[in-house]
């Protein structure tokens, strides 16, 4: 089996103006250490991105999932969202904040919607255990 590809290296695109409002906002948030509401941190694409990575141990603050979530339209995304903050965290070794999502893969931009969807194909695989045919739900490509 493949490993999956990761987002790091996919094309980007520039985010839409309400997303970039929300990057700044959010990134804001995080230098002054200003909490993510509840009604953010309970929304379901956050809580499917803070469960996986909390299932696998990866280290991401609550201002850097709150915005992938609002980048996000579906439970894959988060998916595979986690599976890139996994390859962050092997670079920084430490609790991943928006600053280093920038620095290590997304200081041009974020994947455009056509590379989600090529990452989303290309990790599918013939099912196995769980019996699940996404690469990404199989632990052995997480560590």
């Amino acid at each position: 089996m493949n490993k999956p590809e990761s987002l790091i290296n996919t094309k980007k695109g520039l985010l839409s103006e309400e997303t970039m409002k929300m990057f700044i906002i959010i990134s804001m948030m995080e230098k002054t250490k200003e909490p993510i509401p509840e009604e953010a941190t309970g929304t379901f694409l956050y809580q499917v991105l803070a469960k996986r990575l909390a299932y696998f141990k990866i280290p991401v603050n609550s201002h850097a999932i709150c915005l992938i979530a609002s980048m996000i339209d579906s439970p894959g995304k988060a998916v595979m969202w986690a599976y890139t903050l996994n390859e962050i965290y092997r670079i920084v070794a430490k609790e991943i904040t928006i600053e280093d999502i920038v620095e290590h893969g997304f200081g041009d931009g974020f994947p455009i919607e056509s590379e989600y969807k090529r990452i989303w194909d290309a990790q599918k695989v013939k099912a196995k255990f769980p019996d699940s045919d996404n690469a990404l739900d199989y632990p052995e490509h997480w560590q």
